[in-house]
């Protein structure tokens, strides 16, 4: 099912499943995919918060992993810089 389908029925989960197909190299916004379906007022609202609230919980969880993954770069150098014989002990 695509969230076209779904946008009359429940035009949050609509506007979050929308989102998450969404390239942020696309031209399309959420106020044109809005009007692409002909969603208005209080529909039109919902999908725009789903839509927003998508994206932000996308952004958090690409801010989790670069952390998790510079952690792990970190703990790796620690370990690297620690080992005997390593020329940086020299």
């Amino acid at each position: 099912m695509r969230w076209q389908d779904i946008a009359t029925r429940d035009p949050y989960l609509a506007g979050s499943v929308a989102a998450r197909e969404h390239e942020w190299f696309e031209d399309m916004s959420a106020l044109e995919e809005a009007d692409r379906v002909g969603l208005q007022g209080e529909q039109r609202e919902k999908f725009i918060q789903g839509w927003h609230a998508e994206l932000a919980e996308q952004e958090q969880e690409r801010k989790e992993r670069l952390e998790r993954e510079r952690e792990a770069y970190l703990d790796d150098l620690e370990h690297k810089v620690l080992r005997k014989g390593d020329p940086v002990n020299w």
